[in-house]
């Protein structure tokens, strides 16, 4: 008989953690769902750099909240310090990307540039200031890992690379060829004429190198160019917003 009642009771007493354990799961996650959190863009998101994203937040269960800021920086950086002035620079420090508002389109979000010079993981910030009234203000936090890619795509950079080579590299050949006969000419005393003739091939060798050099430069510079333009969606627009930093 006492071996059954022990029974029993171990077996209430299971039923009981294994009820409450539940219980506390179900809680947290319940208070989880509705925490604060970024849910534009995505977590994980492909994003490109130099372009514009939306940036929205799910307030969840705070309210009170006056305005949420956004801030960007790299995997490995170490937790950046709070800064509202958009023109605060340095390794420490974070200058604020947007600063949402609830007049806003969508409601303490709007309109986010991705770095132009962000390639790689990136953490986007955002930081929710709740006002206490007389207790001042405190604030909530979330922050997502997305990945930016440069904008002109790696087919085109390999294109115009292999380009740019394919046009320099005989001009070069040349240009060494041609000062190669020049020095040749002078140590085997083969007369002014000779030299002269060889030194304008040389100079015209040259010249024509640099002169093709700066058209595939400018050749290189308009396709990423338009690259760029093509990725972010408005060919020929300029973007709305010139500043990181700038509420709108």
């Amino acid at each position: 008989m006492m071996r059954e009642t022990l029974g029993v009771k171990r077996q209430t007493w299971v039923r009981t953690f294994c009820l409450s354990t539940v219980a506390s799961l179900l809680c947290l996650l319940s208070e989880q769902a509705q925490a604060f959190k970024i849910i534009e863009p995505a977590e994980g998101a492909k994003l490109t750099s130099g372009t514009t994203v939306t940036a929205r937040v799910d307030l969840g269960k705070d309210s009170g909240i006056v305005q949420v800021r956004y801030y960007w920086y790299g995997e490995e950086d170490e937790t950046l310090v709070e800064q509202e002035d958009a023109t605060a620079t340095g390794s420490i420090i974070a200058p604020v990307a947007l600063i949402g508002q609830a007049d806003h389109d969508p409601a303490f979000g709007g309109t986010l540039r991705v770095p132009k010079d962000g390639i790689g993981p990136m953490r986007l910030l955002a930081v929710a200031e709740i006002s206490r009234g007389r207790l001042g203000t405190r604030s909530v936090f979330d922050e997502i890992l997305v990945n930016v890619e440069p904008a002109a795509s790696l087919a085109t950079i390999v294109l115009t690379l292999l380009g740019s080579g394919a046009i320099l590299i005989p001009s070069l050949v040349v240009a060494a060829v041609s000062w190669d006969r020049v020095a040749w000419a002078l140590r085997a005393d083969a007369g002014p004429v000779a030299v002269a003739l060889l030194t304008l091939v040389f100079v015209a060798a040259w010249g024509g190198g640099l002169v093709l050099a700066g058209a595939t430069a400018a050749w290189r510079s308009l396709a990423w160019t338009a690259e760029v333009l093509r990725a972010d969606g408005r060919p020929g627009a300029r973007p709305r917003h010139e500043a990181a930093g700038a509420s709108v």
